[in-house]
């Protein structure tokens, strides 16, 4: 990974970015990767308002070893749609899921229907 803040990488690639988990490691400046050292990854990406996924990846009670090659996914917590859709999905105690899913499916005058499909195909993309 380049030597470029993390949030500015997360932006450049609209928001929405794919890592192992020892690029993640190298990035944020920590030496090995232990499973306590991921509950310190976890709090510095959210001091950078960065949310995550999967989230067990970073759960150091469920990931219990940690390979560096573990792809984890992070995306910018700024409010806007891809971040909100993912923050109900992920929080769904905390957020209005339903309303959120609605707002981002019913985005007709902001985002084309192939925009929104190219939004959910990079959510779930494997590679």
């Amino acid at each position: 990974m380049s030597e470029e803040p993390l949030p500015s990488r997360v932006a450049e690639n609209d928001g929405l970015l794919k890592v192992e988990l020892g690029q993640l490691r190298n990035s944020l400046g920590y030496t090995r990767l232990g499973r306590y050292v991921l509950a310190e990854i976890a709090e510095s990406l959210a001091n950078e308002d960065i949310g995550y996924f999967p989230a067990w990846l970073l759960d150091p009670d469920f990931n219990t070893e940690p390979r560096q090659s573990q792809e984890v996914w992070l995306y910018q917590r700024d409010g806007g749609r891809v971040s909100a859709v993912l923050d109900a999905v992920l929080n769904p105690f905390v957020y209005d899921v339903r309303t959120e899913l609605t707002k981002f499916v019913d985005d007709k005058v902001r985002r084309s229907d192939r925009e929104k499909l190219d939004v959910i195909r990079r959510i779930v993309e494997q590679d």
